[in-house]
């Protein structure tokens, strides 16, 4: 009995790995994509003036960084897994941490005609919190990702 529960163990965990990378190459596709998208037209001169060449630029370099972002969670996933993640924890500036999430994830929601703002209140003056900024990041990254891609 027991190494029948052993081997269903087993098949479920071979089972949620392949979705699992199933899920991952798209995820890891769509960055790539954009990357080579804009970098093509940039290549083939296709920007009307150097504004927009710069604009096809930088919306490839994001693509890039999400692209790592993407990369780097997967990485993390096997850290969890072997018990190595490790937290890194300092003072970090709450605007900045929503700026780069706004950076990230504009085009994003832009592509799927979606606006995107971060409201502040009125008497924000610079909100210092205490924790892990990448992790923090990629939290919110993942959260207003996953609510662009299925609104």
């Amino acid at each position: 009995k027991e190494l029948e529960f052993a081997r269903e163990q087993a098949e479920e965990a071979s089972r949620l790995k392949s979705e699992f990378l199933a899920s991952t190459s798209h995820e890891l596709r769509t960055p790539l994509n954009g990357m080579i998208g804009f970098l093509r037209l940039v290549m083939e001169g296709m920007a009307d003036d150097p504004e927009e060449e710069k604009e096809f630029i930088q919306e490839a370099h994001n693509s890039a960084l999400h692209l790592l972002n993407i990369i780097n969670d997967i990485l993390d996933i096997a850290k969890i897994e072997a018990g190595k993640m490790e937290l890194e924890l300092g003072p970090l500036e709450l605007e900045e941490l929503f700026n780069k999430v706004h950076d990230f994830t504009a085009q994003q929601a832009h592509q799927k005609n979606l606006s995107f703002t971060i409201e502040k209140p009125d008497t924000y003056d610079g909100i210092i919190m205490y924790g892990n900024y990448q992790r923090l990041l990629q939290v919110m990254l993942n959260l207003v990702g996953n609510a662009i891609k299925f609104t």
